[in-house]
């Protein structure tokens, strides 16, 4: 399946199997004509990545100072904070969006234990199936691109136990987000510190922070599908159901360090990333 903006970032449905654990994959190429737009601050989305950068790297930039340089086959964990992303010019990329609970189901680590930062697939792929993946990259060929990436996630496949009830608690959230932790756990008949232990392991982030992001991605994308009729901030807080627009403005500036305006005047094109992701939640 293609996205908007298919010149430069398409999207790709996985087999039956794997859209239980992964949301998509994607190319994006950052030809020089579209550096300015590619080069924004991107929102968290909810979800963790394994990205495969096929040419050049690109710079990620933190809140609190911290940097990196991402280049070759590396895992994007979960993040709660905005990150400046800065690509050399002429850079591809190629991505597995997994859903929230996806990465944990082949890579056998607590999600709490990264720090937001990139980590090499090596670590837990090893090396010759990460070099296969990287190579097999090379084809021109998408569905025997898709078929080799499949098998080797296939590999290292480890099913949820039945009784971590994740699946159905982020199905929930995503239709759900505005209702409390206590109420969410007694939904799912635990406590509020066994639903905490829970997303800390296998989603990597806590329950309130992972709902506060679905919030902020729902705002981007209702404003812009509204945007070209009427920008409207308080509908837009509404319609992600913050509790008014003061919550609005000042959790949308707890994440992205700026208010919900300045956000929206200076990232407009690939804001699809974030957008494709939440309809991909609530589908």
């Amino acid at each position: 399946m293609t996205k908007e903006g298919s010149k430069y970032y398409r999207e790709y449905k996985p087999d039956l199997f794997w859209q239980n654990y992964i949301e998509c994959f994607w190319e994006f190429h950052i030809a020089p004509e579209i550096l300015n737009e590619a080069n924004q601050v991107y929102l968290p989305d909810g979800n963790t990545q394994i990205i495969i950068v096929q040419n050049g790297s690109y710079e990620r930039t933190f809140p609190d100072g911290r940097n990196e340089t991402v280049k070759g086959v590396v895992i994007i964990p979960q993040r709660t904070s905005a990150v400046r992303i800065i690509h050399e010019p002429g850079t591809k990329l190629f991505g597995i969006r997994f859903k929230p609970y996806g990465l944990r189901c082949v890579i056998n680590v607590r999600l709490c234990e990264m720090n937001g930062l990139s980590c090499p697939l090596e670590r837990y792929f090893g090396k010759s199936d990460t070099e296969e993946m990287r190579l097999i990259l090379n084809s021109d060929n998408i569905n025997k691109k898709l078929l080799v990436v499949q098998k080797i996630l296939t590999k290292h496949f480890q099913a949820l136990p039945v009784k971590t009830k994740i699946i159905d608690i982020i199905g929930y959230i995503n239709i759900n987000h505005g209702c409390s932790i206590p109420d969410l756990a007694k939904k799912f008949s635990m406590s509020t510190s066994s639903l905490e232990k829970l997303f800390s392991s296998y989603i990597g982030i806590s329950a309130k922070n992972y709902m506060k992001i679905i919030r902020l991605n729902k705002s981007v994308r209702y404003y812009k599908k509204q945007s070209k009729y009427y920008p409207n901030l308080t509908a837009t807080g509404i319609e992600a159901e913050f509790y008014d627009q003061s919550h609005f403005i000042k959790d949308f500036k707890q994440i992205s360090g700026v208010t919900p305006g300045q956000y929206f005047r200076e990232n407009n094109f690939f804001n699809i990333f974030l957008i494709s992701s939440i309809e991909k939640k609530t589908e």
